[in-house]
């Protein structure tokens, strides 16, 4: 009986081969958990990581990121607030609109339109969500010969525009809402505030700005700041 049972565990020892098996599992597995907890910069492939990579909304934080290192396309302006851009334009009559800027969704352009052989005028443009543009400014018009000007006060509320198409804000000189004018012979200068909304999305474009008749060379120039209040 001894020695038929000797011979039935002799049979059910693990051989060497079996062994070897059981040691290099343990180790495989020991290895994995070994790295997975030690994973450090070295490890990781330069640009190897990518969005899918990383958790939804919990795997970069503020802490995470260095402060005043994120720009451009990395911020959705929309969302900030007291964000001020600076406006400048010169331009001869007659030259295609030209993009100032871009605050709250709208793109801000200037123009000098070219509104004949006599006369041509400086405009602010907006494009983007539909809304409403309220404006006040104050606008003097010189005659070449020094001593003699005339001006004006304006203030309208509540001009509404579409979305998604260019809107000329502001101006009370025909034929094209110039915020100021030139003939042949007087220069025109303006300087006032712009607010334009839609829905809770408020820009304030502050201005001066001057249009300059055949006299004067047929140009324009307009300097100011575009700032996202809400």
């Amino acid at each position: 009986m001894g020695a038929v049972l000797w011979s039935v565990l002799r049979d059910i020892r693990p051989r060497h081969g079996t062994i070897v098996a059981y040691l290099a599992l343990t180790a495989a597995l020991s290895g994995v958990a070994y790295a997975a907890g030690t994973v450090g910069s070295k490890d990781i492939v330069d640009n190897s990581i990518q969005s899918v990579d990383l958790k939804d909304g919990a795997a970069v934080r503020g802490v995470d990121v260095v402060n005043d290192s994120l720009t451009g396309a990395d911020i959705s302006e929309r969302s900030l607030q007291g964000v001020s851009h600076r406006l400048f334009f010169t331009r001869s009559a007659g030259a295609p609109r030209q993009v100032l800027t871009t605050l709250g969704g709208y793109r801000i352009a200037a123009q000098c339109q070219d509104g004949g052989d006599i006369e041509n005028g400086i405009v602010l443009a907006v494009n983007g969500p539909s809304g409403t543009f309220d404006y006040w400014q104050t606008s003097v018009s010189f005659q070449s010969a020094p001593g003699t000007e005339t001006g004006q006060e304006m203030k309208t509320g509540g001009l509404s525009f579409g979305a998604n198409t260019w809107t000329q804000i502001g101006g009370e000189y025909s034929p094209g809402h110039w915020i100021a004018f030139g003939d042949h012979q007087h220069y025109g200068r303006a300087a006032g505030t712009i607010f334009v909304r839609s829905g809770s999305n408020t820009i304030q474009i502050d201005f001066q700005a001057a249009a300059f008749g055949p006299s004067g060379g047929n140009n324009c120039w307009l300097q100011g700041s575009a700032t996202k209040l809400a």
